[in-house]
């Protein structure tokens, strides 16, 4: 859905003889750099019942791994940030935690705009697509990113 928002957007804007800007963000390293206060603030925002926030508060804060190399495992060590790649949770929970950026661009209104939609962001997981008219207006929406960042 997102490629072909995308590739309608951008053939909107060329046939119609006008510029579009396209930047493409990889969110390096996305699901390792959730940072917990921030992630449970915007659940409880969100209207996330009690029951579920203890429980992810619970799996998140007494999150524990160890290390191996060569053969050698290391002691037992607290994770302090982000959600762990394999759960099948953590994609929504990410979702969420990353859609206060989305949110966030959609109100800057510096975004594309064609036939009564508004295209300014488009999003997968920890792959971004911003969609600007010009340039002015994408070093706008990166300042928005970078603010979030």
């Amino acid at each position: 859905m997102c490629t072909m928002m995308l590739k309608e957007s951008v053939s909107y804007y060329v046939n119609s003889s006008s510029s579009v800007v396209c930047i493409f963000l990889d969110v390096l390293k996305a699901f390792d750099s959730v940072a917990y206060c921030q992630l449970f603030c915007l659940l409880i925002k969100r209207g996330i019942p009690a029951v579920i926030m203890r429980f992810l508060c619970n799996m998140y804060v007494d999150q524990r791994t160890t290390l191996v190399w060569n053969g050698v495992y290391s002691a037992m060590l607290s994770v302090s940030n982000g959600v762990n790649h394999g759960g099948i949770a953590n994609l929504i929970i990410f979702s969420l935690y990353i859609d206060e950026l989305l949110l966030k661009l959609a109100d800057s209104g510096v975004g594309c705009c064609f036939a009564k939609f508004y295209v300014d962001t488009l999003a997968y997981a920890d792959d971004i697509v911003l969609l600007t008219p010009s340039a002015s207006c994408m070093r706008t929406m990166l300042s928005y990113c970078e603010y979030f960042a």
